[in-house]
């Protein structure tokens, strides 16, 4: 679900996303949402963000905030992330997550906030002190605690990942014959996204920003639970 100025919006595929919109997934939901500089913000089940701010015109002011208030998302770097990757920032209440690569999973609730990093490096920050993040690497934050390095994920987050992997593969299976508009198996958006971290914004997505300047993002895949709506828990 996206509320937006007050009223809620059903989630759909290519629809468009606005700075402030904050969108929640329910229980054995995830949404994946394609940003204007080819990047990715890919929503767990049961998590909610804030699309805080989000600028790429190939300035220094160029800007991409986002406030995740529950549960997980997994971030791949667009154009923006690599140009000025400390202008790409995920704020939790506890902690601030930032980019130094490509592929990185951020989670938080019950105040405490993890980061793992996939490829490339990533920054977790506190009050009390910042850790850099290499591949393989999670670090976690929790109130009134420094950053500090921990060996695997904690359970709770370890569940919405083995949440949103079975939805994933129940989706891909009930998609049979998908028509030339369905999503992409979750595969090939791994690939599709790799593609474009690498060579950047390609003619249509140019053409997307200037015909839409007010859109920062659109929903390239919706995998909803057996009710097909997502909603606010």
């Amino acid at each position: 679900m996206i509320e937006r100025s007050g009223a809620e919006h059903r989630v759909v595929r290519g629809m468009e996303v606005f700075v402030g919109d904050q969108i929640s997934t329910s229980t054995a939901s995830s949404v994946q949402i394609r940003m204007m500089d080819g990047g990715l913000i890919a929503l767990r089940p049961q998590t909610q963000v804030i699309l805080d701010a989000f600028s790429f015109q190939n300035e220094e002011s160029d800007t991409s905030i986002t406030t995740l208030s529950q549960g997980g998302l997994r971030t791949v770097t667009g154009a923006l992330g690599r140009q000025r990757p400390d202008n790409v920032t995920i704020q939790t209440p506890v902690a601030t997550m930032g980019i130094r690569g490509t592929d990185m999973d951020s989670y938080y609730a019950d105040q405490q906030a993890v980061l793992r990093v996939n490829t490339g490096q990533g920054k977790i920050t506190s009050a009390l002190g910042r850790l850099n993040v290499s591949p393989g690497q999670i670090a976690r934050v929790r109130l009134g605690e420094r950053p500090r390095f921990i060996a695997q994920l904690p359970a709770e987050f370890e569940a919405l990942d083995e949440e949103s992997t079975r939805e994933e593969q129940e989706a891909g299976e009930a998609t049979t014959t998908p028509s030339p508009t369905a999503s992409a198996s979750n595969d090939e958006e791994d690939a599709d996204l790799e593609r474009r971290s690498t060579t950047g914004l390609n003619t249509e997505q140019l053409d997307l920003q200037q015909e839409r300047p007010r859109s920062t993002s659109e929903v390239i895949q919706q995998l909803p639970s057996k009710s097909t709506r997502i909603t606010i828990q």
